[in-house]
């Protein structure tokens, strides 16, 4: 796990420099797309939605919420969280990401529910690679208050269209789950 999270750490670093001049990266938008949970345990992969907005403000702040749906046969799940993050620019095509905030999660399974809550802390790099692609990625720390803590790493890469518009795909690691998603987002501010 420790090796997962320092690849995707280095290998936004080692591409940083081959990047182009960016103007920055936006911290408003809006995104969503399709998703598919892997879980331990569960024989068929759950497939559903996932939701997320930010917006920046104060130049180097940002309040950002996300939400994911996702479901097959009897078994469902929702995890979300809202945040509030800051962002440092590193140099012109990289962004140090910190965030923490409050996290939350329900599943059932053929009448059974249960939910938890918690909080989350982060951190990231985001970095330009090419004109109009990035990079992400980050390591997240959820602690709930009765099922515990758990570190999730994610990475994800867009590649944006215009400077409003952008496709997405990305992957996070759960103990015990991974996450695929494939989705669009609008940028409608720095």
């Amino acid at each position: 796990m420790k090796t997962l999270k320092l690849l995707a750490v280095a290998g936004v670093i080692a591409l940083s420099p081959l990047a182009a001049q960016a103007d920055g990266f936006s911290y408003s938008y809006l995104e969503g797309g399709f998703a598919q949970l892997d879980v331990d345990g569960v024989s068929s992969k759950l497939d559903g939605y996932y939701l997320r907005g930010s917006v920046g403000f104060a130049e180097h702040f940002f309040a950002a919420a996300d939400y994911l749906d996702a479901s097959k046969g009897g078994f469902d799940t929702q995890i979300y969280s809202v945040v509030l993050g800051g962002h440092l620019p590193l140099s012109d095509q990289i962004d140090l990401i910190g965030r923490a905030g409050y996290a939350g999660s329900e599943a059932g399974a053929y009448g059974f529910n249960a939910s938890d809550d918690g909080y989350v802390i982060g951190a990231g790099l985001r970095g330009r690679v090419a004109e109009r692609f990035e990079l992400e990625g980050n390591v997240n720390y959820y602690d709930f208050s009765d099922s515990g803590g758990e570190t999730v790493v994610g990475v994800a890469a867009r590649y944006h269209f215009t400077d409003q518009f952008a496709l997405g795909a990305e992957y996070q690691h759960f103990d015990g789950a991974d996450l695929w998603g494939l989705g669009v987002r609008w940028s409608f501010g720095k």
